[in-house]
């Protein structure tokens, strides 16, 4: 445990402070960063940031914003023992040191449960996957680490909790589960997954085992009631009145079906105590009122409550959010997860032969559907999102571990061994004969259980996964570059609104939150994707516009004061991206209008106040004459889809 911390912290803290100079390596830090900077000076965040998606603002109570008050608390208690610590200094550090944390549960589990071959094994494989090391690495900053230490401890909470032998352990550890999973789904709107990890063993545990009906229902006690108390997204019961993330009823649709069934088995059973019947009809009932509610939505309501994101033109432009190729799975993982998927399926036979000779397969076959469910379900994630590789790792890793050592022991068993002796029958000095004994069986294994993961980790056909994984802690740049950071800067120090102080910058929407951060400016929209409307009327309307007057319509409905242009938009490939987003199902807008600005230097209306290589700074003077037609500024202030066809057409319609 002590190793796997020590080498992941080195691993990941390679990248050197001082480089960074104030900036992170990811994008999505700096909305976390500024959202701990907001808890830091108020206390708590506001029900609706006024400082970006304008003029309309971003509510936040639907939000999963665990992490940034994680990240604030934590570092007020660090300062008291570093008194001269910084916010961003904490928030870059603090991604290694959870990863560390995280491969040293991950160790601790592996070896109570399989032994040391198995956790050193899991462990390299772990720390070395080049989709984890590319998001836990010094100044990424993001939730990421977060969500997958809390992702571990669930898993080995659980685990711990099938192979504890007295109850009082089991009923703890299924609490301190059900707990962990619901600060993971407060954290992140995606961790109902791994809930549903656990709830598909658990529920055949509770069907088949009366005795085991109690620590399921404290796990979906500790799960769900938290999470209906402090999170609104999860509040299944409100209709939301604006568009939400209905990923969020992940974690709140899998323990009512659950309990349900297990109700359905409690009644089929007959002879049963009042109080579990009690307390099986409630989550039964519970569904049924979700159910109802849900069908008795308006047909508007309920087009906005479950919006197909996943297959919108903005998701479809996010490059962690492509499919993973065959490519990607050599790249990312090597042969582990062939191997992982063997494992899998050698389980399954395990428990097949178990079952033959009518043994107690109870434990392992919760832990076989546990492992199918992590493997099976992220895997079928990142099947259609490589972003979801980080997440697929731990269990890739455990798995193909525990499988490859269990294959290094079955050669061991099957290896005959014998002994050699020395021909000389003796010895000068009168003694014996030496004799060598040769151990085959341990030899073979030894060099199978070497063999085979150096050359998962570092034979080049197989995908060179270590050397990936250090290039990826290793080389992350800076987000931003150093000349847009001289733009940043310049508005932060020269910028003006008017009667304000702080400026309404519209920028491309990749940049928003770094414009929140480095010049302390208002943002129109940002890569917290909740507006995809928006985005698109930004594509259209402002980089793509066909006159000067259409844009400057658009920027008035978000009164703008500024338009941030930078170089990278109108080279070949993010160009396209912009105007496949600002365009309908053919590709029927152009992004002339902000190259002519970037090459003519601006115009009367768009003034030119900043230039370096790589960012262009207008201030936009809006005509006395300009107006805004109603239907325009009703279209383009909506705070969702205002037109069917244009819904249509942005979600990928012909």
């Amino acid at each position: 445990m002590v190793a796997s911390f020590a080498f992941s912290l080195w691993h990941r803290t390679r990248v050197n402070y001082e480089a960074l100079d104030g900036r992170f390596t990811g994008n999505d830090a700096y909305l976390y960063y500024r959202q701990s900077e907001r808890i830091l000076e108020e206390g708590r965040l506001p029900k609706r940031d006024m400082e970006r998606w304008q003029p309309m603002g971003r509510d936040q109570t639907l939000l999963h914003n665990l992490y940034s008050y994680v990240i604030a608390y934590s570092y007020l208690a660090a300062r008291v023992f570093v008194p001269d610590l910084t916010l961003h200094k904490f928030s870059c550090y603090a991604p290694p040191v959870l990863f560390a944390m995280t491969a040293a549960l991950f160790t601790a589990a592996l070896l109570s449960l399989y032994g040391w071959e198995s956790a050193g094994l899991g462990s390299l494989f772990f720390v070395l996957s080049p989709p984890v090391a590319s998001r836990t690495p010094l100044g990424f900053a993001d939730r990421d680490a977060f969500c997958l230490f809390l992702a571990v401890l669930t898993g080995s909470l659980y685990l711990w909790q099938i192979h504890a032998s007295k109850r009082r352990s089991r009923i703890a550890l299924a609490a301190a589960c059900g707990f962990t999973a619901c600060v993971g789904c407060l954290a992140w709107e995606g961790f109902g997954t791994f809930a549903l990890c656990v709830l598909i063993p658990a529920s055949v545990s509770a069907w088949r085992q009366k005795e085991r009906i109690l620590e399921f229902y404290v796990f979906c006690a500790c799960l769900t009631l938290p999470l209906f108390v402090f999170s609104s997204s999860h509040r299944f019961w409100v209709v939301p009145t604006e568009p939400a993330h209905p990923v969020g009823l992940i974690a709140a649709f899998p323990p009512l079906l659950a309990a349900s069934l297990v109700f359905v088995r409690q009644t089929l059973r007959g002879r049963q105590h009042i109080g579990l019947k009690l307390a099986s009809f409630l989550p039964a009932l519970l569904l049924v009122g979700f159910l109802i509610q849900r069908a008795l939505l308006s047909g508007e309501a309920a087009a906005a409550f479950a919006v197909p994101f996943s297959d919108s033109r903005l998701m479809q432009s996010v490059g962690e959010l492509r499919d993973m190729d065959a490519e990607g799975w050599k790249v990312h993982f090597s042969g582990l997860p062939i191997i992982a998927a063997l494992g899998v399926v050698g389980s399954w036979l395990r428990l097949l032969y178990l079952y033959a000779r009518r043994l107690d397969i109870s434990a392992s076959m919760e832990t076989s559907l546990f492992a199918a469910g992590w493997v099976g379900i992220w895997g079928y994630l990142t099947t259609g999102s490589v972003r979801y590789a980080v997440m697929l790792a731990p269990a890739i890793a455990a798995v193909s571990a525990v499988f490859l050592v269990w294959i290094g022991r079955a050669i061991q068993q099957k290896t005959p061994s014998r002994s050699i002796e020395s021909e000389d029958e003796t010895k000068p000095d009168g003694k014996e004969p030496k004799k060598y004994r040769f151990a085959a069986r341990e030899a073979l294994r030894y060099l199978y259980v070497t063999l085979i993961p150096m050359a998962i980790l570092y034979w080049g056909p197989a995908g060179r996964i270590a050397p990936q994984a250090a290039e990826a802690a290793a080389l992350r740049f800076s987000r931003p570059t150093q000349k847009t950071l001289e733009a940043y800067r310049w508005i932060g120090e020269h910028a003006s609104s008017g009667n304000e102080d702080r400026p309404i910058v519209a920028a491309r929407w990749g940049v928003g939150s770094q414009l929140n951060v480095h010049a302390n400016a208002r943002t129109i929209e940002d890569q917290d994707l909740w507006k995809h409307y928006w985005i698109y009327l930004s594509a259209r309307h402002l980089y793509c516009a066909e006159s000067e007057t259409e844009a400057l319509q658009f920027l008035k409905t978000r009164n703008a004061d500024y338009w941030f242009l930078q170089l990278r938009d109108l080279i070949d490939g993010p160009a396209q991206r912009i105007e496949w987003l600002g365009s309908g199902a053919e590709i029927d807008r152009s992004i002339g209008f902000s190259r002519r600005m970037w090459e003519q230097g601006g115009s009367e209306a768009f003034e030119l106040v900043f230039e370096n290589e790589e960012a262009k700074i207008f201030r936009i003077h809006y005509p006395p004459d300009l107006t805004v037609p109603p239907e325009l500024y009703e279209a383009w202030t909506a705070p969702d889809f205002p037109d069917p066809e244009l819904r249509r057409v942005w979600m990928g319609g012909e």
